[in-house]
């Protein structure tokens, strides 16, 4: 059985009651799905390694038992992992472009990522919110409360964690590589939109367009007032 109010088939999105039965000790059966015919959710047996490469490959059954069947809450804390991978994208490029002197030292090195963390942050709460906005406006049905819409939302940035590397192979000044991660992203987001808004597919697309202009719009804002001389 599964405490989850908002159990999904992760094949068809048809709701259900349960994810498995238990019929006495060491005993387990994975329920089937009254619409399709199918296990509801194969992934709770899978490892999440298994999980994470079904999440690269994009496949919509991986993110509705993410993102809906898991009884794991603490998305908050994805998306602060995706947002400082992003601010040290940001602040490893500034500081090969920043005209630094030697009396600069750490402190300053230290405050220029707080900055670029906070451009981060104010993209990804821009993004999140411009969703939720405009799907209100759209009148975008969901089951999910706000606070969920927003948070699965943010988490629809992992992609971010691709930066990583792009520092570490010295990737992060390839254009081509940094608009595949950008489409990455996008697509992740469009897959939470529909996984949210899943009636709405075309509009979907428009909303996340939308949002990612605004956030886009909303790093240059930040770019501005903290007065870089590059930005990426």
């Amino acid at each position: 059985m599964n405490g989850n109010c908002n159990i999904v088939c992760v094949h068809c999105g048809a709701e259900a009651s349960d994810l498995y039965r238990n019929y006495g000790k060491n005993v387990i059966k994975l329920c089937e799905c009254s619409e399709c015919g199918k296990t509801v959710d194969p992934y709770i047996e899978y490892d999440r390694v298994l999980i994470f490469i079904d999440l690269l490959l994009q496949y919509t059954a991986a993110y509705r038992h993410l993102f809906v069947n898991q009884v794991y809450r603490s998305f908050w804390r994805l998306a602060c992992i995706f947002v400082i991978c992003e601010a040290y994208r940001k602040w490893a490029i500034r500081m090969e472009t920043y005209n630094k002197s030697v009396t600069e030292g750490f402190i300053n090195l230290e405050w220029k990522f707080y900055e670029c963390l906070v451009e981060s942050s104010v993209e990804t709460a821009v993004f999140a919110l411009s969703t939720l906005g405009l799907s209100l406006i759209f009148n975008l049905g969901t089951r999910l409360p706000p606070s969920s819409v927003f948070w699965i939302t943010c988490c629809g940035f992992y992609g971010k964690i691709f930066v990583l590397f792009s520092v570490i192979w010295n990737l992060h000044h390839k254009y081509e590589y940094l608009g595949l991660i950008e489409l990455f992203i996008l697509i992740s987001n469009y897959q939470t939109q529909n996984l949210m808004y899943s009636k709405s597919p075309k509009l979907n697309i428009l909303v996340v367009l939308l949002s990612w202009t605004l956030s886009y719009g909303a790093g240059l804002y930040c770019h501005r007032i903290f007065d870089f001389t590059v930005y990426f």
